[in-house]
């Protein structure tokens, strides 16, 4: 730094002039100082050709670290001590120019700026080498950035002290937590930086149904550490099969942790731990058999299906159906599966406690089963009958019921046939059968007596009408909306051929009048005031050689397409679908058209009027 007096001729800073005067030919003495501070500061002028002696001391300046040593120039030329000069300012002697003043006196004190290392002292988090130096000068500002390592998060505060001083936050100082950035304002000395990272923790949220856990609420879990959590189930339950476990959010997989007997093991744990786990009830089986054995478990998980075998012992045969209970209601046949062949026992979906009751059949007898629906018998039951006993019992009529005009009887999976092979009154509800041969199966469903036609209805209730759809192999037939319609509407709906099919002979009737398709393929029936029942024939596969039969829509047809049951009847009737061991499965009570329904995997025979027929699902 040069020192000039004001009013003094100006100075170039990149070049000393030979010589700067004024008026009285005095020349001035210039200080070029770095890192220095010269007091005076300012010294002069003097005349020229004099030798001037003149008091002068030069210090460090802050920051700076200084030597003592000078530079003295008259001019371009470089003075010498104590030749040219003289200054010796530890023995409080003034600075001397010992040779004539001729050019402008500079006098050159420069200092070194001070270097502070900086040096960081760290737990678990880290600063790229390149965004710390190793050293910063005097007086410059620092920044940087610093890092959790994997499993940790930064701390709320970092210390940071400079020479023997420890700087305070937001006024020396800048950290952001959030972002990790320190700023140091100003450097005056050592720098060390001490910042200590927080190992994570992460919450374990446990969402149990009808379960405990050995896990304390509230707990956190390290980053990194093994999480262990045992189950045990309440009464009535028990540990389910799989669990749920999500971390960070994202399900876990079996390749994650692990699950058995009920103890849940995450290796390591990198987040937050959601585990939802529900428990199986269970529900009680109870076998009362007689004559027979039961394989079967002690208990049963809601939902799953129970299966149980009943095994025949010496002497005596299963029987042709037993007697299913659960959660205390007498199950129908049509709700679980029993094969008196096998003796396997079905009960899908089980929803409670389950009883099973079931008589061997002495070899040589033969049971008398009534499957009687609004009516009842007298006697009420029979006990296994032995071969060629005379039957006979009166059918009774629940109250609202009459005797149906007909019943279905087989014996030994055989239908029988009215007044040839028993006889049955339906005025008197007597039935008689000569002689048991085999098990011997009754049904009969009462009818309903209709109640009287009231004179007024105050309230009547809106007319709708029901169109039924048939499912056809080798097309779908769909509605374009509810087949239920009120009176007067109309109904669309259209018939796609499947791929492989030919439609070419076709006929789609509604009630038997023929119905023709719109531009857009689409059937439709107006102004629709009864039931209606729609039947589409002639669709035969490419190359089914009877391509040109067409079946009409008065015959009486039974068949079968991949698993569903198909019954086409020109007026109405009740059907019989009885298993080949003579059980019967359903009853069926049909209107005039198609009717549809999927069936259990089985052999069945379907019987309808006199005519039966033998399908296979």
């Amino acid at each position: 730094m040069r020192h000039r007096i004001a009013g003094k001729m100006p100075m170039n800073m990149n070049h000393v002039p030979d010589i700067i005067m004024n008026d009285n030919h005095q020349i001035q003495v210039v200080f070029n100082l770095e890192g220095v501070i010269a007091t005076p500061n300012e010294v002069g002028p003097f005349t020229i050709n004099t030798k001037p002696v003149f008091e002068v001391a030069f210090a460090v300046a802050e920051g700076y670290e200084y030597d003592g040593k000078i530079e003295v120039r008259m001019g371009d030329k470089l003075l010498s001590t104590p030749a040219d000069y003289e200054y010796v300012p530890e023995n409080d002697l003034p600075f001397t120019l010992k040779t004539p003043l001729s050019a402008t006196l500079t006098i050159t004190a420069k200092g070194t700026q001070k270097s502070y290392s900086v040096t960081t002292a760290y737990t678990n988090v880290s600063t790229p080498a390149e965004e710390l130096p190793k050293n910063v000068l005097h007086g410059n500002a620092l920044s940087f950035k610093i890092t959790p390592d994997e499993g940790y998060e930064l701390p709320e505060t970092i210390k940071v002290k400079v020479g023997d001083k420890t700087l305070a936050a937001a006024t020396d100082y800048i950290y952001n937590k959030a972002t990790g950035e320190v700023s140091i304002v100003k450097v005056t000395g050592e720098v060390v930086i001490t910042a200590v990272a927080v190992l994570k923790t992460y919450e374990v949220k446990l969402t149990l149904e009808k379960l405990a856990s050995d896990f304390k609420e509230g707990t956190k879990v390290n980053h990194g550490a093994k999480l262990d959590i045992q189950l045990t189930a309440t009464a009535g339950y028990e540990l389910p099969k799989s669990v749920n476990v999500k971390m960070n959010g994202k399900d876990l997989t079996a390749a994650d942790f692990s699950y058995a007997n009920g103890k849940i093991s995450i290796a390591k744990v990198l987040g937050p731990i959601e585990i939802t786990v529900i428990a199986d009830k269970v529900h009680n089986v109870k076998g009362d058999v007689e004559n027979l054995t039961i394989d079967a478990p002690e208990n049963i998980v809601e939902g799953e299906t129970f299966i149980a075998t009943l095994n025949v012992v010496s002497g005596y045969q299963r029987p042709y159906a037993i007697n299913v209970i659960m959660n205390g209601r007498l199950l129908s046949a049509s709700e679980y599966s029993y094969d008196s062949v096998s003796g396997k026992i079905e009960i899908p979906n089980v929803s409670g406690p389950i009883s099973i009751m079931a008589k061997g059949v002495r070899e040589g007898y033969f049971e008398v089963v009534l499957n009687l629906t609004n009516l009842t018998s007298d006697p009420v039951s029979f006990e296994p009958q032995v071969k060629d006993t005379k039957i006979e019992l009166t059918l009774k009529p629940s109250s609202g019921y009459e005797r149906p005009s007909d019943i279905f009887v087989t014996m030994g999976g055989t239908a029988l046939a009215s007044r040839t092979d028993y006889t049955y009154d339906r005025s008197t509800g007597k039935f008689a059968l000569e002689q048991i041969t085999g098990t011997l199966v009754i049904v009969a469903d009462g009818n309903r007596i209709p109640d009287p036609t009231p004179d007024l209805d105050p309230t009547p209730t809106p007319v709708t009408y029901t169109v039924t759809l048939p499912v056809v192999e080798g097309a779908t037939i769909a509605a374009t909306g509810s087949t239920t319609v009120s009176e007067g509407s109309s109904l669309s709906f259209t018939v796609e051929v499947k791929a492989g099919y030919n439609a070419d002979k076709m006929v789609v009737k509604a009630n038997g009048t023929t119905l023709t398709p719109d531009a857009n393929g689409r059937y439709t029936i107006a102004n629709i005031r009864s039931n209606v029942v729609v039947t589409v024939t002639g669709i035969v596969k490419g190359d089914d050689p009877t391509a040109n039969e067409t079946i009409g829509s008065d015959e009486l047809r039974v068949w079968d397409v991949n698993g569903r049951l198909f019954i086409q009847t020109p007026v109405a009737d009740t059907a019989y679908i009885v298993t080949f061991d003579g059980r019967v499965y359903k009853t069926l009570s049909l209107s005039a058209g198609e009717y549809t329904e999927a069936m259990p995997q089985g052999s069945y025979v379907i019987q309808i009027g006199k005519q039966s027929y033998k399908l296979n699902f």
